[in-house]
């Protein structure tokens, strides 16, 4: 799965790689609010890494204007 943050439209998204369409994340999710409320976050975009050892993304949310950062796990497992 390749996950990825879309700036301009503030959204996460992912691909599993099966050749079907790119879906939404964090609307899937329903973590969209919290890049809708943190816009202010997002000016210098995310940081996406993968934790094998607990199957699970961590989106680290870099920006702002007070240099505030936002974090969030998704787990394939949930």
């Amino acid at each position: 799965m390749l996950i990825w943050y879309d700036k301009y439209k503030n959204e996460l998204c992912s691909y599993s790689g099966d050749g079907t369409n790119i879906s939404i994340l964090s609307k899937a999710k329903f973590v969209q609010n919290f890049f809708n409320k943190n816009k202010k976050f997002n000016t210098e975009g995310c940081l996406i890494s993968y934790d094998k050892r607990f199957n699970e993304f961590i989106i680290n949310v870099i920006g702002g204007v007070n240099k505030q950062n936002g974090s969030l796990v998704y787990s394939e497992l949930m």
